[in-house]
């Protein structure tokens, strides 16, 4: 009995035998896919794309994320969600503040602020670490403007002058100047 054990075993390490061996090229080929995904025009076609590159690699972060943003536009929210969740879980640490940074903007779009916020807050702390040019500032601006669709007056100006501190670029001026003048116009309102 134990000399069948030992071959069972020794069958299943020779490659070919047992399960499929592992492929070296399974990563470039999900890259591969997911180049062609993101330069495709048919949101179906690049679904079937993603599909082709998460068969390869199931824990694609990139992969997941793309399938999520193309759910989103058809209305599909609860895939898309499900699949923003799997890239986060997915993304390697240094890019993991970016794939949280692209949830929030979903968490925002669909007004659940408490929500992108945490995962602002969760992508802000990864970004002292890993920082990535231009993402620590709208990280604070979306930040900002979920706080000031919370009524958090003082919080959102201090994210958007955190913002404006760091150099953005016009768009990114623009919008943290916005966040700051809504946040003090509200605030007097509120006190009327």
């Amino acid at each position: 009995m134990m000399f069948r054990s030992v071959s069972i075993l020794a069958l299943l390490l020779i490659p070919g035998c047992g399960s499929p061996p592992l492929r070296p090229d399974y990563a470039a080929q999900s890259q591969g896919w997911c180049d062609e995904a993101e330069s495709e025009s048919d949101p179906s076609k690049a679904l079937a794309l993603y599909g082709l590159a998460l068969e390869a690699d199931p824990a694609m972060a990139r992969a997941h994320l793309g399938r999520a943003a193309i759910l989103e536009k058809q209305s599909r929210y609860s895939e898309a969600e499900r699949a923003y969740s799997l890239a986060v879980e997915y993304a390697l640490d240094n890019r993991k503040a970016e794939v949280l940074v692209e949830r929030a903007g979903y968490h925002q779009r669909q007004a659940r602020h408490e929500a992108a916020i945490r995962d602002l807050d969760k992508a802000l702390s990864l970004l002292s670490t890993w920082p990535v040019e231009g993402r620590i500032v709208d990280a604070r601006l979306r930040r900002a403007e979920s706080r000031l669709a919370l009524r958090n007056w003082s919080d959102a100006a201090l994210d958007a002058e955190a913002a404006l501190l760091a150099g953005p670029d016009g768009d990114q001026r623009r919008r943290a100047v916005d966040v700051i003048e809504r946040a003090r116009r509200l605030r007097q309102e509120e006190r009327k």
